[in-house]
Parts: structure tokens; C-alpha cells; sequence
């Protein structure tokens, strides 16, 4: 492996190596092999090994060291790379995974029926978090009484990702009692079923979810920035996320926090309120391909931090396992990553996959300045 070029300066130390190189983005490896070129790993026995510990040497060591205090002094940070692993093609995947470096996370994403996910699973999650089809003949082409994409959102359909699967009104149903049956199968107790969808929806979601022994914890009403027009009807203007959990709500093991972000109360202590009126538009995508009618982030991330632990509520980077059988545009994925997460989510759309897969791929974390190892 070739060393990149130092900065002319005196290197004494693995310190001035590991500084003379700060601004970019290295490996671990290339580090050790600069600090080989100019002589510094040499220095005080640096070749010598360290016993015990196999290959590892005292100058290797030392740099290790030195990444880690200019982490914690805010000058280093590790880049985690990621590697997607495809079962399938390129084109037509069944299922990935995503292997982040430097911790045991991951992303799985599944072409597939989101029961069938559900039924497969390893692994009790801490929350399934779910955005179902509406069942609104959202792209029915041709008719102008019923059409739900062109005329209505007049977009180019050529920029938003093909291959959405509706569900018939008249299946919907016996659709969404297998979807909600599957998932409350596989809940813990204490453990969360939370459903994204307009009012229509939401009472369905909560009578298959009761039937399948789960309990109602809340209905959060949460602004919805693209109300259709009607015009012998009050538009829908909001989400209902319909929160149930596995177990009695009361017990020990159902976890809450209250997001950091909700207003407090006069007196200053946590008052989180059900109602959610500052929830902005999803990120747009200008000239660029977008998912039909993706989730607002703020949302998702708020749900997450609410019913799952994690680094921002006094939990563990990716304990919690969350899943979406219904990944669409991928916002729950991305959140779940960026909030430290597990994640597995599939979707009937083979098209959503690859787009979601894309979408973790075009969202680096912050610009690097040096490697830290693990």
C-alpha cells in the first residue's frame, strides 16, 4: 500500500505523523504505513511487538492512542464505511444488507409481502413502525375521476420511483389484519406496533390491532403538509400514527422517552403532547428521483426516540431493532440509521428497494478529517 504524502514538517512522533495529515480522509492501515516511510515507527522500539497481542506493535499502538485523544479533542472522527451484501442482482435484488464498519449494525432490506417479513423474523423487534398503502387507488391512470397521481399531484412522473403496489379497497381489510396479525405476533412484551396513515385508515389499523390482543397507547395527530383538495369534505391535513403496544401499557417493560425537540411544559418539565403541528415537509429532491409521497423525517425520528432506546435517550447505539414491511421511500431506514439503530424493512417494490439502497448510499455522515479505530 502506498503511504499519502506528508506535509513537509519534522515527524518525530506518530503524533506529528497522524497531524500532518489532518483535513483528509485515511485509513487506519495508511497511517500505519506512513508512519513506516518516515521513520517514525522505528522510533523507541516501535517495531518491537507487543506480547500477547499477536501482530500488533508498540508504534501502532501509539497512534491508536493518538487518534483517540484528537477524537475526543474533536479533530479526528471515524468514517463508517459501508458495504452492501445482495442476494439477487443489481437490478432485481431480493434482499441486502448493508455492513457498517466498526460496530454490529445493520441495515436489511427485503423484496417481499410485508406478513411474510414479519413471520421470518429472528428477532423480537422494539418497534414496528408502518406507513401501509391507504388503499386510494393512488395510481390509477387514464380515469380522471379516479386517478391519485398524475392529475392530482401533477408531477412528472418520469422523476418518482416506479412500481408502487396499491391495495383494492376491497381487499383492504383482510390485508391489513394479516399485516397487523404477523406483527403482533412477533412483538415482545411491552414492545410497539405504530401505524402512519390518514383518520380512514387508522380505525381500521386499531380494530385489527386490538383483535390481534395488542392495546392502544396513543393516537398522535401530526401535520400533514400536502392536503388534497375536496370539495364536499374537509380535506385531510394530518397523520394519525396509531400507537399499540404488546402487553399491558402499564407494564415495566415498555419503554418511553419523551422527544428532546417537543415543547415542555411553563414549569420546564417534559409535557409531551399528542398533537404535532410543526411537522415541515419531507427533504425535497429538486430535478432528482423521489419516492411517491414519502414520510417527513421529523416524524419518524420522533417516534423512533420516543419508543425506542438509543445514544440520545440513556440507551445503547443500536440496541433497538425496528422494522418497516412497507420501507417505500426509505425515511424510517434512514432515520433508523442516523439515530443509531438496527433496521430490517422490506417492501413489495422491488423499485423502492433499490431506491431506498441508493438514498442510504447519497447520505454521508459529516466530512472526516482523520480514521479512529474501534
Amino acid at each position: 500500500m502506498t503511504a499519502p504524502t506528508l506535509a513537509p514538517r519534522a515527524l518525530r512522533c506518530e503524533r506529528d505523523v497522524a497531524e500532518s495529515l489532518a483535513g483528509r480522509a485515511v485509513t487506519l492501515a495508511e497511517l500505519y504505513a506512513a508512519c513506516r516511510d518516515s521513520g517514525v515507527a522505528e522510533v523507541d522500539d516501535g517495531l518491537a511487538p507487543i506480547e500477547g497481542f499477536g501482530s500488533d506493535q508498540r508504534y501502532k499502538r501509539r497512534l491508536r492512542c493518538v487518534l483517540q485523544g484528537l477524537r475526543k479533542a474533536g479533530r479526528a472522527r471515524r468514517v463508517e464505511q459501508a458495504t452492501w451484501l445482495i442476494d439477487g442482482t443489481r437490478d432485481e435484488p431480493r434482499r441486502c444488507l448493508l455492513i457498517v464498519a466498526g460496530d454490529l449494525s445493520h441495515l436489511e432490506l427485503v423484496v417481499g409481502d410485508a406478513a411474510d417479513l414479519l413471520d421470518a423474523l429472528g428477532e423480537a423487534p422494539d418497534l414496528v413502525l408502518a406507513d401501509p398503502p391507504w388503499a386510494l387507488d393512488r395510481q390509477v391512470l387514464g380515469d380522471d375521476e379516479r386517478d391519485r397521481g398524475e392529475r392530482v399531484y401533477r408531477r412528472d412522473s418520469s422523476l418518482v420511483v416506479p412500481g408502487y403496489i396499491d391495495v383494492p379497497a376491497d381487499r383492504y381489510r383482510r390485508f391489513t389484519r394479516r399485516w397487523i396479525t404477523a406483527a403482533a405476533a412477533v412483538l415482545r412484551p411491552g414492545a410497539y406496533l405504530a401505524v402512519i396513515t390518514g383518520p380512514t385508515a387508522a380505525a381500521r389499523a386499531q380494530v385489527e390491532a386490538e383483535d390481534a390482543g395488542l392495546h392502544l397507547v396513543n393516537q398522535i395527530i401530526a401535520r400533514r403538509p400536502f392536503a388534497l383538495r375536496t370539495t364536499r369534505r374537509f380535506s385531510h391535513a394530518h397523520f394519525v400514527v396509531t400507537v399499540m403496544c404488546a402487553g399491558r401499557p402499564d407494564s415495566p417493560r415498555r419503554f418511553f422517552a419523551t422527544p428532546p425537540d417537543l415543547p415542555k411544559a411553563a414549569s420546564g418539565v417534559d409535557y409531551p403532547l399528542d398533537l404535532w403541528a410543526d411537522i415541515p415537509k419531507p427533504t425535497e429532491r429538486p430535478g432528482l428521483l423521489r419516492y411517491d409521497n414519502s414520510l417527513p423525517e421529523l416524524l419518524v425520528r420522533r417516534c423512533l426516540q420516543a419508543l425506542t432506546p438509543g445514544p440520545d435517550n440513556g440507551g445503547r447505539a443500536w440496541q433497538a431493532l425496528v422494522v418497516d414491511p412497507f420501507v417505500g421511500g426509505g425515511t424510517t431506514a434512514i432515520v433508523a440509521h442516523r439515530e443509531r439503530r438496527r433496521f430490517i424493512g422490506g417492501d413489495a417494490n422491488s423499485e423502492a428497494v433499490r431506491f431506498v439502497m441508493s438514498r442510504i448510499a447519497e447520505t454521508p455522515p459529516a466530512p472526516p478529517t482523520l480514521f479512529e479505530p474501534d
